[in-house]
């Protein structure tokens, strides 16, 4: 009984340790590569109590996260390889107009998308200027220059300027 107790305290601790080591992400941020390490390392974890070897569980544990950093660097170092291992963004609205033989590409539906869309506070496609999916699955959109949201520099600058303008008609005035 304390043989099982002393096995999952250590495996908590390492597998902690393994995983912060990996880096924090949620599961929705994931690479496909990250998500079969992580998945890899939940199977890992479990091997003390099949097999009662700690010390190779540890190490081969330790393996996959060695393995997921390397990846992780040289797909930051270069450019061929973050395409290869994480893929690629995928274009599949533009203008408005959606791109179905984009969306066929990607295995998304018209209606998944408009969905994913909506999700984000986007309820007219003809609003976008082009919207993608991303490497991870998720939907990155931009807006038409008129339907983008006024900013606070952009208020200041009109206030300012009105306020320009009505000083220069009272001066008119007082003339």
């Amino acid at each position: 009984m304390l043989d099982v107790l002393w096995k999952a305290i250590v495996m908590l601790l390492v597998g902690t340790l393994l995983l912060r080591i990996a880096g924090p992400k949620s599961i929705s941020q994931l690479t496909v590569q990250q998500t079969v390490i992580m998945i890899s390392i939940g199977s890992i974890i479990i091997q003390p109590f099949i097999e009662h070897n700690l010390l190779e569980t540890i190490y081969a544990a330790t393996i996959f996260i060695v393995a997921l950093v390397v990846m992780e660097k040289l797909s930051i170092r270069f450019d061929f390889f973050e395409k290869l291992v994480s893929g690629k963004s995928v274009v599949i609205l533009e203008d408005g107009e959606m791109l179905d033989h984009k969306l066929k590409k990607t295995r998304l539906t018209r209606d998944e998308f408009k969905m994913r869309l909506k999700q984000q506070g986007i309820t007219d496609i003809s609003s976008l200027k082009k919207a993608t999916l991303e490497a991870n699955g998720q939907i990155g959109y931009e807006l038409k220059p008129e339907e983008k949201p006024v900013t606070v520099k952009q208020m200041k600058e009109l206030f300012d300027q009105l306020s320009e303008e009505l000083n220069m008609l009272k001066r008119n005035d007082d003339k």
